[in-house]
């Protein structure tokens, strides 16, 4: 009798244990504090949101960090508790007029459907989705401004600490 139990516990053992790699998700990601319930799907959808309205160009703009990580943090730390709120509402405004218009996916979407359906979010009637669309521009024009080629040849800024002039005349 012990030896069937010990057979059947051995197999569940080794059954969950082929199991488990398809039922887990074994990435970790960035958790954003405020934003908990936002999941890797709708990342992926603000990232691509920010990549139509300013494509990103890693190449010749180089930052530390992507894109979505910067707006996120932004969003997550710098937007006070009603505009965060907002953030969250426009988001759901904006996928549930998404899935209402077409059943498709935006990253699936042709360029000028885009482009169409992102004129329609900022001249729409609901302001949750002009303000979410608008936070996600400010953000995703700052993370470019904050790039260091930039910021050395377009704004003419020296990091710290800054030019040393040791021989001038006084």
């Amino acid at each position: 009798m012990n030896r069937r139990i010990a057979l059947k516990n051995i197999a569940i053992i080794t059954g969950s244990t082929f199991i488990l790699p398809y039922g887990c998700d074994f990435e970790t990601g960035i958790v954003y504090s405020n934003f908990t319930s936002l999941k890797k799907k709708h990342l992926n959808l603000i990232a691509s949101i920010s990549e139509f309205i300013l494509p990103s160009d890693m190449k010749n703009f180089p930052t530390p960090e992507n894109r979505l990580h910067f707006i996120m943090t932004m969003a997550n730390d710098c937007l006070l508790k009603k505009e965060r709120k907002l953030f969250e509402e426009g988001f759901e405004f904006f996928q549930l007029s998404l899935s209402s218009e077409r059943n498709e996916r935006f990253e699936k979407l042709q360029i000028n459907q885009k482009q169409e359906f992102i004129l329609k979010g900022i001249e729409s009637n609901k302001p949750e989705i002009k303000m979410f669309l608008n936070f996600i521009k400010e953000f995703s024009i700052l993370h470019f401004e904050t790039s260091e080629n930039y910021m050395k040849n377009y704004l003419n800024f020296e990091f710290m600490p800054g030019r040393y002039n040791g021989k001038v005349q006084v």
